[in-house]
């Protein structure tokens, strides 16, 4: 619970376009209406925060304190899980955050077809891990004319990859100016990393799929508003606008972060010399597309409701968009999200606004599923 000195601390801004994607913070899977796509941050002196739309409904993002989020309104078990995993591990970025998600509904908080996609993408993951780790070190010993390809294609499992990894780069460490342990180190941070971008470009990795997910919603939102004129305008520009800036950015940092997979001697140098800036290089993608298979989920889920539900849920996009920061936007914001109508409940009738949440809790739930794929 947070304490009446930090309760004091919290405020409403009325336009959030933050400088950088620290800024922003990452968006945390939640299934309560109230804290859907809400986002943690790293605030001053590194006290997390939380930015959300404003509770009310109004404009303004609410900004404020992390600890005791869960407390402000009736949120799902599921909720207060995730923010009890965040709280044990100290997540604040997209993969920390997804990973924390991803072991709560493998144990079956978000439905029992959440808690499927989790299992399958935890071993998806595992096996990303895996074939990342042996191309940068198989890699890194063909460019510097080692032997050990042999070996890593024996080893079949991540201990026993990480344990062959000493051994094998001490010949190289010390032209780098490095301790073989220090190199190792780097390469399985690196690895994890590159695990979710892929070395190569035909590689189906994680912000891959991402991509071309958001791709695709994009394509789907001018298909329709081509064909149904009663599509909302407004959601349907804010989409296309932000959504293709967002893709363009990121296949274009996914290109890049693929690029220094391929010079392994001068990623792990770099990680070794600065990790926060190549940190920054390799997940820059992942922080563009943070939010977005919330999104795409959102709308795919809407696609087996009635008939024009795609169209209805098209505002409701708009209330969700990522905003871009100004260090990929420059001075101008692109697109403004929209007020979101509060609900009045009459009194005698609060069972009925109960429903309505969970209503929204369970298309939100059938959203994770595919969100945490």
């Amino acid at each position: 619970m947070s304490s009446p000195a930090a309760a004091a601390q919290r405020i409403l801004i009325t336009d959030f376009q933050p400088a950088t994607f620290l800024e922003r913070g990452a968006t945390v899977p939640f299934t309560s209406p109230l804290l859907q796509q809400a986002r943690i941050r790293l605030g001053p002196g590194g006290l997390r925060e939380v930015v959300m739309r404003n509770p009310s409904g109004g404009p303004g993002w609410y900004v404020g304190p992390w600890d005791g989020v869960v407390a402000m309104a009736r949120v799902t078990v599921h909720d207060r899980l995730v923010y009890k995993r965040i709280e044990e591990t100290g997540a604040v970025t997209p993969l920390e955050l997804r990973r924390a998600a991803r072991s709560v509904a493998a144990e079956g908080y978000g439905g029992p077809a959440a808690k499927e996609a989790a299992l399958a993408a935890l071993a998806g993951e595992e096996r990303e891990w895996r074939a990342a780790y042996a191309t940068l070190l198989a890699t890194l010993l063909g460019q510097a004319g080692l032997a050990g390809s042999e070996a890593i294609g024996r080893a079949r499992s991540r201990q026993e990859l990480i344990a062959l990894a000493p051994q094998l780069v001490a010949p190289i460490a010390p032209r780098l100016g490095l301790a073989a342990d220090t190199l190792a180190r780097a390469l399985e941070e690196c690895a994890t990393l590159l695990a979710r971008i892929g070395a190569a470009g035909d590689a189906p990795t994680q912000t891959a799929r991402d991509l071309a997910a958001a791709e695709r919603l994009i394509a789907e939102v001018k298909t329709l508003a081509a064909e149904d004129h009663r599509a909302d305008p407004d959601a349907v520009h804010a989409i296309l606008v932000n959504g293709e800036l967002t893709a363009a950015l990121a296949r274009d940092a996914l290109a890049r972060a693929r690029a220094e997979a391929m010079r392994p001697q001068a990623l792990l140098l770099g990680w070794a010399e600065n990790e926060a800036a190549t940190r920054a290089r390799l997940t820059r993608a992942e922080w563009l597309l943070d939010g977005w298979a919330y999104l795409v989920s959102l709308w795919d889920t809407a696609a087996e409701q009635a008939p024009g539900r795609q169209r209805h849920v098209l505002p409701e996009l708009h209330g969700l968009l990522p905003p871009l920061p100004r260090e990929v936007t420059g001075a101008a914001c692109p697109v403004t999200a929209p007020s979101v109508p509060g609900r009045r409940v009459a009194r005698g009738q609060e069972w009925q606004a109960g429903i309505a949440d969970a209503d929204q809790v369970a298309r939100n739930e059938r959203a994770l599923a595919r969100s945490v794929a």
